[in-house]
C-alpha cells in the first residue's frame, strides 16, 4: 500500500483517485479500515481462499497455449516479429520456499 500526496510539479493533485487525504477528506475510502467491508459494493465476501493463480500453483502457472507470444502484430502498426523470442528448451522450474528446522 502506497499514499501519493501533491504532484511537487503542479503542487496540487494529479490523481486524485490515488491522493490519500484526498480520498479521505472526500469519503472516497473510509477512514476505519474496519468498516470497508462491501464498501466497493462487492457481492461476494472474501473466504480466506486464494485461487490457486494467486498461490503459485504449477498448474496454474503454465503457459496458455491459445495465446501465441509474442503476437504476431501489435496495435497500429508494429510489426512484433521484431522482438526477441523465448524458447523454451527445458522443464518450467519451480522454487520451493524455505523451511525452519527445530532448534
Amino acid at each position: 500500500t502506497w499514499k501519493i500526496g501533491d504532484s511537487t510539479e503542479l503542487g496540487r493533485s494529479s490523481s486524485s483517485m490515488w491522493h490519500h487525504h484526498l480520498r479521505l477528506q472526500h469519503g472516497w475510502m473510509p477512514a476505519d479500515p474496519r468498516e470497508a467491508i462491501n464498501y466497493c459494493g462487492g457481492s461476494q465476501l472474501f473466504d480466506g481462499s486464494y485461487a490457486a493463480s494467486a498461490t503459485g500453483d504449477a498448474a496454474s502457472m503454465q503457459p496458455t497455449p491459445s495465446l501465441a507470444f509474442p503476437p504476431a502484430k501489435i496495435s497500429p502498426s508494429f510489426d512484433a516479429t521484431l522482438l526477441p523470442t523465448y524458447t523454451a528448451t527445458g522443464s518450467v522450474k519451480t522454487l520451493f520456499a524455505p523451511t525452519s528446522t527445530a532448534a
